[in-house]
């Protein structure tokens, strides 16, 4: 790849449970044409090649998905999901025409009837959408907190589903998730109405990341939380999409870490290394703009990049 071109191709073998396959990703700027194929096919649509490779970046933006809005947390559920869950992205994309049909409704005064429809299939593609992320995050939630806990060198964390229905009750009841959110819906119709858009819906939910960050008592990480914390929770939440994405498909992602140990202190970093190392297969594959920046106890083939040259 040369800086400026047009275009773009990667490939690479991937050993998995199934033998190896030969996969291969192309972008064309001018185009924006995007193409992937697996053993030398093209895949038809980029949705059905989602789940054949595990990767997962960690780099010094992650950041964002602690100390940013809920938008970027919710963008991470949908990545993840879609990706280990089968139905999930049908079930988001359904979600969204949902919405936008919904809130076209809305904004025209549309009557009761003429929104039932819409709302409807709201309910129906949404629940299913807060189900699989609260099931997510019910399994995931204790992980987070280990993870949170070895590399703060201590401090555990908790991670939590907020969603804009309430608390649902039984996970695995779906009635009560469908219930619960035909009641919030019908609460919200005024306000809805006065605002021209659905303010109830997986669209307004979050991820809540807590803990003991400025006293004893847990607080918001997003909003208490300084910047070694907060970058903290963000490896925490990378490190349980990898062991999610680990467990679907039966082999460790492949890792990469793009400047991440920049804006970590050694202790931190330290305790990163050990995780990456200890129990983890994958391959993984670090950046640095100096070798001081890097945190290691073994060795690692080391790459570098002079006058736009790759050499070793």
């Amino acid at each position: 790849m040369r800086l400026g071109d047009d275009t773009f191709r990667i490939e690479g073998t991937v050993e998995g449970p199934d033998g190896e396959r030969r996969i291969a990703a192309a972008y064309q700027k001018s185009t924006r044409r995007k193409k992937v194929e697996v053993n030398g096919v093209e895949v038809e649509r980029l949705s059905d090649a989602l789940g054949t490779l595990g990767v997962v970046v960690l780099s010094l933006a992650d950041v964002e998905l602690v100390s940013g809005p809920p938008a970027a947390r919710r963008r991470f559920l949908d990545i993840l999901l879609s990706l280990v869950r089968p139905g999930y992205l049908a079930g988001l994309q359904r979600c969204r025409v949902a919405v936008a049909q919904r809130n076209g409704a809305l904004r025209n005064a549309a009557s009761s009837d003429e929104l039932q429809p819409w709302t409807d299939e709201l309910v129906s593609a949404g629940t299913s959408v807060m189900r699989a992320r609260a099931e997510w995050v019910e399994e995931r939630a204790d992980g987070f907190s280990r993870y949170h806990e070895a590399i703060s060198g201590g401090l555990g964390a908790r991670l939590e589903y907020r969603s804009s229905v309430g608390p649902p009750g039984s996970l695995a009841d779906g009635s009560t998730w469908e219930a619960r959110f035909r009641e919030a819906l019908a609460s919200a119709e005024e306000r809805e109405r006065q605002q021209g858009r659905t303010l109830v819906g997986p669209h307004r939910d979050d991820l809540n990341l807590s803990s003991a960050v400025a006293d004893e008592e847990d607080r918001a990480i997003r909003r208490f939380g300084s910047g070694g914390q907060q970058r903290t929770a963000a490896l925490a939440l990378r490190l349980i999409e990898a062991d999610t994405l680990r467990d679907r498909a039966g082999v460790e992602p492949v890792y990469l870490l793009d400047d991440v140990f920049a804006e970590l202190d050694r202790q931190r970093s330290g305790s990163l290394v050990a995780l990456l190392e200890d129990g983890r297969c994958g391959q993984a594959v670090l950046t640095a703009p100096k070798p001081a920046d890097i945190v290691l106890r073994g060795g690692l083939e080391e790459w570098s990049i002079s006058g736009g040259r790759l050499e070793r």
